[in-house]
């Protein structure tokens, strides 16, 4: 289970919610996203490496160097940022803040998991929807009562997953909808990505 919290993101409660995006796709435009959308995790895990246009290696890449400063700095996230240790993925994450701490987005470069872990039920309660992220294979996922965030993971490698997180800390200080907050998700996915892929 995942609550935003956690340098970002933290396995604390029990949580499920709607993490409608548009830009759900390289394509761009707007997805519709009806819960028949949203499937729970059955155990059995497709073949995806076959659907990745490359093989990316997380090794030896710390998290906090998938966004640049001139990337954070198009978000609005100016503020703080911090390197903790994750307790979902037992490696260190990455957020960054804007300058009101009211808003943050999480990168996690897993290289000891991959996305095979969402569909064999790794976490309570969660919900996912495929989608491809610069031709990655990726997901979003989300968690009941979290409007306010917006989650992400790409498929790089066999075992090996970049994971995002973007939203408030407080849905009480935001006036983004649900849609926004998964747009921009999804954005922080992409030059995430494009950061990984410049460093191969």
């Amino acid at each position: 289970m995942r609550f935003w919290g956690w340098c970002g993101v933290v396995l604390v409660a029990s949580l499920v919610s709607a993490c409608s995006g548009s830009g759900g796709t390289d394509s761009g435009g707007a997805t519709a996203t009806s819960e028949a959308a949203w499937a729970t995790p059955d155990g059995k895990v497709p073949s995806s490496s076959a659907k990745r246009p490359s093989e990316l290696s997380l090794d030896g890449v710390t998290s906090c160097d998938l966004l640049t400063k001139d990337q954070r700095d198009g978000f609005g996230l100016t503020g703080a940022q911090t390197s903790k240790l994750s307790s979902t993925w037992s490696t260190n994450s990455c957020t960054t803040w804007d300058a009101d701490r009211v808003r943050s987005a999480s990168v996690t470069a897993v290289s000891t998991e991959g996305i095979e872990a969402f569909y064999r039920g790794r976490f309570t309660n969660m919900r996912y929807k495929p989608t491809v992220v610069r031709g990655f294979p990726a997901l979003y996922y989300r968690f009941d009562n979290a409007e306010h965030a917006c989650y992400l993971a790409v498929d790089v490698a066999d075992g090996q997953l970049v994971d995002v997180a973007y939203g408030a800390g407080d849905a009480k200080k935001s006036a983004a909808s649900q849609d926004e907050v998964c747009d921009t998700a999804f954005q922080v996915t992409e030059v995430a990505m494009d950061t990984l892929l410049r460093s191969q």
